[in-house]
């Protein structure tokens, strides 16, 4: 049962990452790149996986020459990651885990990732991985493409098991991909931007296979200006 509905998870995955993969051969061609709403200033509580310094250096490395090209809110060492769940996604939020109700939250969520780990056997950690396949742009997100391996979903599943069972309904990811750039204004389709962003992309190369490290458990801020700041209250390491 559980591949079962993990084949349909990764099916659905890929029909996301068609519709990227459609935008991606239009850049330059018929579409230009428009402003990301998800630069609006926001917040959220998050639990997500990290990767090896060696693979989020190389994301930033490829983000800031995204940046450089359309002006865009890079992503990097500090902040590359791919999402478990977020929880409480609200304009302006700035999370205060000194805040009783907010350091409650946090503490939940840690709780649930620590439970879902201890029940999971060191060999099924082991085996965890992605594989990052390529770079996918719709014209406002550049996103890694990731096929995540089963017990990668499987340990998803248990964190949002337990996290309901611990009183927050958290409801998952639509993929095991990494955003890894957002566009911050429009570029006409026949601009120079546009050009050099699809060169670039031409030129580049996927991220490829990689195994996470731990699964943090805090909140990030969005902001236009300051860009995307993941703050870690609790990590969960996995070697």
């Amino acid at each position: 049962m559980s591949s079962e509905k993990y084949n349909s998870f990764i099916e659905k995955q890929d029909e996301i990452y068609n519709k990227f993969r459609v935008a991606t051969e239009n850049l330059g061609v018929t579409q230009g790149t428009e402003r990301d709403p998800g630069v609006d200033p926001q917040g959220a509580f998050l639990v997500a996986w990290r990767f090896p310094d060696q693979l989020t250096a190389s994301v930033e490395e490829f983000s800031l020459e995204v940046r450089d090209i359309i002006n865009a809110i890079p992503y990097g060492r500090e902040s590359a990651h791919t999402t478990v769940s977020d929880f409480g996604l609200a304009p302006n939020l700035v999370v205060n885990p000194a805040q009783k109700e907010e350091g409650e939250v946090l503490d939940t969520l840690a709780k649930s990732v620590k439970k879902a780990l201890e029940i999971t056997s060191d060999q099924e950690i082991g085996a965890c991985g992605v594989e990052f396949t390529e770079n996918l742009h719709n014209g406002k997100t550049m996103i890694a493409a990731g096929i995540p391996t089963e017990t990668v979903w499987q340990i998803n599943q248990q964190v949002l098991a337990q996290s309901h069972e611990l009183g927050i309904p958290l409801k998952g990811t639509w993929g095991g991909h990494m955003t890894t750039s957002r566009s911050l204004e429009r570029h006409p389709t026949d601009s120079p931007q546009v050009n050099d962003l699809v060169k670039l992309m031409k030129d580049s190369s996927a991220f490829g296979q990689t195994k996470p490290v731990a699964i943090d458990v805090g909140y990030f801020r969005m902001s236009p200006d300051e860009g995307f700041t993941f703050h870690t209250y609790e990590r969960f390491e996995l070697g």
